[in-house]
């Protein structure tokens, strides 16, 4: 939608799939392939976002981590000129109970 006009009413479906695996005590891999579907509804307007990322996590501490992530985006809609993509490298903590 445009800048200060109202948004509009949105229907959304998703399928994701996440996995982890702890390689060792101090290393942790894990990865991410999420699909989701947008419909504006009283639109003709679909947009459908791939996203797909892998993370390593490396445990300083039993319960904190340092976690480097990576994540490519893919955005498809059926608006002239609307697709695109991004790539995105990420560094931060993780904390688990």
């Amino acid at each position: 939608t445009l800048a200060f006009q109202p948004g509009s009413i949105t229907k959304m479906d998703t399928a994701r799939f996440q996995a982890i695996w702890d390689m060792t005590r101090t290393f942790t891999l894990g990865g991410t392939f999420e699909y989701r579907q947008y419909v504006y509804l009283n639109s003709t307007r679909i947009d459908h976002t791939w996203v797909g990322s892998v993370n390593i996590t490396y445990w300083l501490r039993p319960r904190f981590g340092i976690t480097l992530d990576y994540s490519h985006y893919l955005i498809e809609t059926n608006v002239v000129a609307g697709n695109y993509s991004r790539d995105f490298v990420s560094l931060g903590g993780k904390t688990r109970f």
